[in-house]
């Protein structure tokens, strides 16, 4: 009799612990996903009013040629058209790795020598996703931990709780 309340005891706190990872899983994941993506657009935005503290005035044509050259994840491109800034995700292929990369990117108006132009700045956001399922995964982890360490102690609580009445 006392195996079967035992196992009752045990299918309760199993059944409750599954329905908290069950819950708590997919929001941690979302909201992991929303601060790194939270924390990308202030870099972003750093990045972007740092660029707009230095001496614009003195930069000409052929060294935003240059400058584009050699940056790769901030273009300064002639002609405006934007009105405020714009952050977005996007996918742009890679052609090093040969598939579709996810970006961060953010898009703003910049006036160089009284001329429109645009500001464009990607940010990568693999490091998103293998620090999400880092994450996820030490966060399974720990469950696991949390049941297995729960399964034991009830046990062990249980057999010495019953032993006078065997």
């Amino acid at each position: 009799m006392s195996k079967k309340l035992l196992i009752k005891t045990r299918q309760g706190y199993l059944a409750f612990s599954v329905v908290v990872l069950l819950l708590a899983a997919p929001a941690f994941y979302y909201l992991s996903q929303w601060l790194h993506l939270y924390q990308t657009d202030r870099v972003l935005q750093l990045h972007k009013d740092a660029f707009s503290r230095l001496d614009l005035d003195t930069f000409s044509d052929e060294d935003l040629v240059v400058w584009n050259k050699y940056n790769h994840d901030v273009k300064i491109l002639r002609g405006g058209g934007l009105s405020k800034d714009t952050v977005f995700t996007t996918t742009i292929f890679d052609s090093l790795s040969g598939h579709h990369e996810l970006y961060r990117e953010m898009r703003a108006p910049l006036t160089i020598n009284n001329k429109p132009y645009t500001y464009i700045e990607r940010n990568h956001l693999a490091e998103m996703q293998d620090m999400v399922y880092g994450v996820a995964f030490i966060f399974i982890v720990v469950i696991g931990i949390l049941l297995i360490g729960i399964t034991l102690f009830s046990n062990r609580w249980a057999k010495k709780l019953w032993t006078p009445f065997l």
